[in-house]
């Protein structure tokens, strides 16, 4: 059979773009000069085997190829996920039964009065050794020291208040905030009773008690002012009473009554109080400072 021939070749002008057909052996493997017909320039021309045009592919044959490769792909897939599947599962069966392996031996070994024997001595070294730090003792003896002290000073508070009032009167409304008693004065009403009674027709109000010292050392002892009270506290009519002493000390007590003719009508309380400071029997009635109410039965009653 003959030597197929080659196929021709096509070479184009690198100065103006005309594209010429020749033979390949024409140009050989080497190439050569060739000028060109339509600028008239000349141009060292190479031959270039031409690709051999792509064989036809068979669509059919490609869709079967890939359908095989898809299948064999998935089994391999389904292949590695039930191996690790298999091993993931031998692994927890394993861990499982080392778990309760473990759990047997500890609640075998697990005695509930030694572990808590070993909490309380565990326990009771961690505060031997807290107590034994020098900053723990000093902490320690200041706060005690500190409540020793508070609680003498609240003591005395308490105990010398009637003295602490006398010489500090503002401190009486602190104590009236917390509940104590007030007396700036150290004298208090004590036994007060009131009595109605008629003489030559007439109502006569007797209001007798006795003042008491309460203070620390030597008061004096004001007038006393006694204070008839209507409806809802509204006073009617009130006089002083001067007391047989100037001064009195600690724990004595003195007597005092008086009385009043024709009281006016629709008294219902008698509040008894001492003066601010002493006064003569024509001095208008000073201020009052404490006040003892007595009821017009006779029963004491504070207000």
């Amino acid at each position: 059979m003959p030597a197929p021939q080659p196929l021709p070749v096509v070479i184009a002008c690198p100065h103006c773009g005309t594209r010429y057909q020749l033979a390949y052996a024409t140009l050989g493997t080497k190439g050569r000069n060739v000028q060109c017909a339509n600028c008239s320039k000349s141009w060292q021309a190479r031959a270039e085997r031409p690709r051999p045009p792509a064989p036809e592919i068979d669509e059919d044959v490609l869709d079967r190829e890939f359908a095989e490769e898809e299948l064999r792909q998935r089994a391999r897939a389904q292949l590695r996920m039930a191996t690790e599947a298999a091993a993931l599962s031998s692994r927890d069966e394993l861990e499982a039964a080392e778990a309760r392996a473990g759990a047997k031996a500890s609640a075998a070994s697990f005695d509930p009065a030694t572990h808590k024997r070993q909490q309380l001595e565990f326990f009771r070294r961690q505060r031997s050794n807290h107590g034994k730090l020098q900053v723990v003792r000093v902490r320690r003896a200041a706060r005690t020291t500190a409540i020793v002290v508070l609680v003498a000073v609240l003591g005395g508070i308490v105990t010398l208040r009637g003295q602490l009032e006398q010489q500090y009167p503002e401190l009486a409304g602190l104590y009236a905030a917390v509940g104590l008693g007030v007396n700036v004065l150290g004298l208090e009403f004590r036994d007060v009773h009131t009595l109605k009674s008629l003489r030559g027709g007439d109502e006569v109000l007797s209001v007798q008690g006795r003042v008491a010292s309460v203070a620390g050392g030597v008061v004096d002892v004001p007038q006393i002012i006694v204070t008839l009270l209507g409806a809802e506290g509204r006073p009617l009519y009130e006089w002083s009473v001067l007391l047989g002493a100037s001064q009195l000390r600690p724990g004595e007590t003195l007597r005092f009554e008086t009385q009043l003719i024709k009281p006016p009508e629709g008294a219902r309380e008698v509040k008894l109080s001492f003066a601010s400071r002493q006064a003569s029997p024509g001095d208008a009635l000073p201020a009052q400072i404490q006040t003892t109410g007595v009821a017009a039965n006779g029963q004491n009653s504070a207000r």
